[in-house]
């Protein structure tokens, strides 16, 4: 289902800067239960390929790429209406 994760450019926001070393995905929701972690690249998602699966069980190092082109995602579960959540970052 489309949902305008490949459509950074409708944000207005610039990427993020890449942290350096590793990064570690965490949230203060206190129902929020993380059940993926997922990397892809703009272009990718542009052309409709899957992410990669990321490990959840180690500190996450982000692959190479140029600026502006690497995307991250985390999908959580939690409870009420809006059972599964994404937080996407660009970098």
């Amino acid at each position: 289902m489309e949902d305008g994760t490949a459509q950074m450019d409708g944000l207005g926001k610039p990427p993020l800067r890449r942290p350096r070393g590793e990064a570690i995905v965490a949230t203060s929701h206190r129902t929020a239960r993380l059940v993926g972690l997922y990397g892809t690249t703009l272009a990718d998602a542009l052309d409709g390929r899957a992410p990669t699966s990321l490990p959840m069980s180690e500190p996450l190092t982000l692959p190479a790429g140029q600026r502006g082109s690497r995307v991250l995602m985390a999908v959580y579960t939690t409870e009420g209406a809006w059972r599964y959540r994404k937080a996407v970052w660009y970098f």
